[in-house]
């Protein structure tokens, strides 16, 4: 569920400097990937992946994106890895 909480006029120069900058911050970001985990050399469908990412904000968007998507044949896919935590690197 979205909703938009705020709304503001805001000039565009401020906004492509806030971009830019924001662009460049870094974040932690964790997921599950729900593909069948290795432990001692043996797959094991009792054992997932949770993985742990460093990424700057331009890096995250488009790791999201490709998340899910339509091949160019008009088949859809979706990776089995889910983002659980998104946090801001200080």
């Amino acid at each position: 569920m979205e909703r938009l909480d705020k709304y503001e006029h805001y000039l565009t120069e401020s906004a492509e400097i806030d971009f830019e900058n924001n662009m460049q911050d870094l974040y932690r970001v964790t997921t599950i990937n729900w593909t069948f985990g290795t432990e001692k050399g043996q797959q094991s469908y009792d054992v997932v992946h949770r993985n742990e990412y460093t990424m700057s904000l331009e890096a995250l968007i488009n790791f999201i994106q490709e998340l899910e998507g339509v091949l160019p044949n008009g088949e859809t896919y979706s990776i089995a890895e889910d983002v659980i935590s998104i946090e801001k690197i200080i």
